[in-house]
C-alpha cells in the first residue's frame, strides 16, 4: 500500500469516530438551546402576571388636527367649521396651544358623536 492508500484508510477508520462525536455535539446544542427556549421565551410581555392576549389601551388626549384627520377622518375644514358653528366646546374638545394652534381632544370627540359633550 503506498502512503496515500494508508491515509484514506485511516481516515475512513476514524469517519465513524468524527461523525459520532459531531452527533454529540449537536445533540447537546439542541439541549441547551431547548433549555434556553422555554425558560426565556421570546417575545413575552414584561409583566409576567399580564396575559400576553390583553389588549392595551392608549389615550392620546390633545393632538394636533393631522392626527384627528389620519385616525378619524374628520378633515381640519370640517373641525374648524363644527368648532366656529359652536358645536365643540373650548376646553372639552379643542384648546389653543401656547403657539395659537387649535388641539383637539382625540377621545373627547368620541363622546361628542355618541352625544355625551354637548353645548
Amino acid at each position: 500500500m503506498n502512503s496515500s492508500t494508508q491515509s484514506t484508510l485511516t481516515e475512513l477508520i476514524t469517519l465513524p469516530d468524527t461523525v459520532r462525536l459531531l452527533t454529540n455535539e449537536l445533540e447537546a446544542f439542541r439541549s441547551e438551546f431547548n433549555t434556553i427556549k422555554h425558560t426565556k421565551p421570546i417575545g413575552r410581555a414584561m409583566n409576567k402576571n399580564k396575559p400576553l392576549n390583553q389588549k392595551c389601551i392608549v389615550n392620546l388626549g390633545w393632538v394636533h388636527p393631522r392626527i384627528i384627520e389620519s385616525l378619524k377622518g374628520l378633515t381640519r375644514d370640517q373641525l374648524d367649521g363644527r368648532r366656529k358653528a359652536g358645536k365643540y366646546i373650548e376646553g372639552e374638545h379643542w384648546v389653543k396651544d401656547p403657539s395659537g394652534s387649535i388641539m383637539w381632544h382625540f377621545e373627547n370627540l368620541d363622546k361628542w358623536v355618541e352625544g355625551g359633550l354637548t353645548c
